[in-house]
């Protein structure tokens, strides 16, 4: 007879399984052998030229034997940053892309793992990659310690801060491999991501020379070091938390509530980075970090607008079955569950709040410290302008996609709509300037009514308040004509009644 222990874990701990399968075929894989090969070859044979050359330099000049340690380092970093930040990435991002096809696309349906496992399975088999290439690397990090001209504090923030840009990397390959997009369009993200890579390469070998030239040893016990590694450690998590959220909705079921992890995310980053933005703003007594809160709002306001006004109109049972029974929990709800109508006013309550609470924190710190007479009211004229004119083009792509085009292009056309419609706003005015010649490329006159749709003119004082009042107009008369649509949706967010 066996005995049973008496005591249960709380917690069941267990391997992802999509971390295992990538694990295994990476091991058995020959391309992956291959480049760690050829990663410790091309180490092995820098390290040996860097050597040659030091001896070289220090029989004439004595004052190269202080900084071969800086030099190989720069070297061997470069070459790491390279190979993890082009070959990992773009590995990940195949193999996916390879599941994804749509002779294996049940694969993702049938099975009993839930999206965020295998995005995380996905992420983790490349962060166990990129750890096999930093663990390769380290033996030659550490011999540059003992060549002179380096500390190891700096060689271990660098490490630290290429092993995380290398993260959020992976995280974008596999957003953009997860969005449901055609060849062309994916095509073309492809490029954008290859030409971030070499950008991510040569910013990051930028800072890292900077950190090894200056050396952060001397600076781990000051403030300044910590505050600057919290920031970018707190920048560089709300990005891959995004990336991560949005590619789990994207190879999520269109059945399932794939807005609300979206939303919810993207509230709680709204609300802590702007916690964050008043506390130093209140201690520095100046409205910068504030400035950059209020863009932050913006974007994601705008980016959710568009996104939510593509949606699905129809509810699925298996979102009716979630929404809230009591009437009190249901508006909420209406606003965060998936749905263009909710995310609508999701996008617009987000903008309308990081605009009320910028307005009140700049008359406030204004009144007290007298800092900027006008600086707060004229960003937030500039705010409400750029959010009226993208939800009024918003709004028009809903309105047309209604009575013009709903039995030719899906639902999530009215994004692309929308976006084509900013870009028209854009050239159009141009175009007319040009037609009526009147157009000056050093001095546009920009308070002309064809630049009323124009979304950058709205950084002219000058002609400020009329391009407010004529998107405010758009933006009015579009929502009341939508307002059978809004009504719609409001009535069918209902639970569904079991039998």
């Amino acid at each position: 007879m066996k005995r049973r222990f008496p005591f249960r874990w709380p917690v069941r701990f267990g391997l992802n399984p999509v971390l295992v399968k990538e694990l295994r075929q990476a091991v058995r894989s020959r391309f992956v052998a291959a480049a760690l090969l050829l990663f410790l070859l091309v180490q092995v044979g820098g390290t040996g030229i860097m050597l040659v050359v030091r001896n070289l330099a220090g029989i004439e000049n004595y004052s190269a034997l202080f900084e071969a340690g800086r030099m190989m380092f720069h070297m061997l970093f470069a070459v790491l940053t390279a190979a993890c930040l082009l070959f990992i990435p773009a590995y990940t991002g195949v193999r996916l892309a390879a599941e994804r096809r749509q002779d294996n696309l049940d694969l993702l349906y049938i099975t009993a793992i839930r999206p965020p496992a295998v995005i995380r399975g996905k992420q983790f088999a490349g962060a166990v990659i990129a750890l096999l290439l930093f663990g390769a690397s380290a033996p030659f990090m550490s011999f540059t310690y003992l060549l002179r001209g380096i500390d190891l504090p700096s060689i271990f923030v660098a490490l630290a801060a290429g092993f995380l840009v290398i993260q959020v990397m992976i995280l974008a390959a596999i957003f953009v491999v997860c969005i449901p997009a055609s060849r062309v369009f994916k095509s073309l993200l492809g490029v954008a991501m290859l030409i971030s890579i070499f950008w991510a390469i040569t910013l990051l070998n930028v800072w890292a020379a900077h950190v090894v030239e200056t050396g952060v040893g001397s600076t781990l016990r000051s403030g300044d070091f910590w505050k600057a590694a919290a920031s970018s450690l707190g920048l560089g998590g709300t990005a891959a938390g995004f990336l991560y959220v949005l590619s789990v909705a994207a190879i999520s079921p269109s059945s399932a509530n794939r807005a609300l992890p979206v939303r919810a995310y993207a509230t709680g980053a709204w609300l802590c980075w702007g916690v964050v933005a008043g506390i130093l703003s209140a201690r520095q007594g100046d409205l910068d970090v504030m400035g950059g809160w209020l863009v932050f709002g913006l974007v994601l306001a705008g980016a959710g607008l568009f996104i939510g006004v593509g949606e699905n109109e129809t509810i699925s049972a298996r979102v009716r079955r979630a929404i809230p029974r009591r009437a009190i929990w249901r508006a909420p709800a209406f606003v965060f569950w998936s749905g263009p109508a909710g995310g609508v006013v999701w996008a617009a309550l987000l903008a309308a709040s990081t605009i009320g609470f910028y307005h009140l924190w700049g008359s406030s710190l204004r009144a007290r410290t007298g800092y900027g007479s006008s600086q707060p009211d004229e960003t937030v004229m500039i705010v409400v302008a750029l959010f009226l004119h993208l939800f009024g083009y918003a709004m028009t792509a809903v309105f047309l996609w209604r009575w013009l085009l709903k039995n030719r292009l899906p639902p999530s056309s009215r994004g692309v709509t929308a976006m084509l419609l900013v870009a028209a706003g854009a050239i159009l005015p141009v175009a007319l300037a040009l037609a009526f010649n009147k157009f000056s490329i050093t001095s546009p006159s920009l308070d002309r009514w064809y630049y009323l749709g124009n979304v950058a003119a709205v950084f002219e004082k000058s002609c400020r308040g009329k391009h407010i009042i004529a998107a405010g107009v758009l933006a009015v008369v579009m929502t009341g004509l939508n307002l059978p649509w809004f009504g719609r949706q409001i009535r069918a967010f209902k639970p569904l009644r079991e039998k």
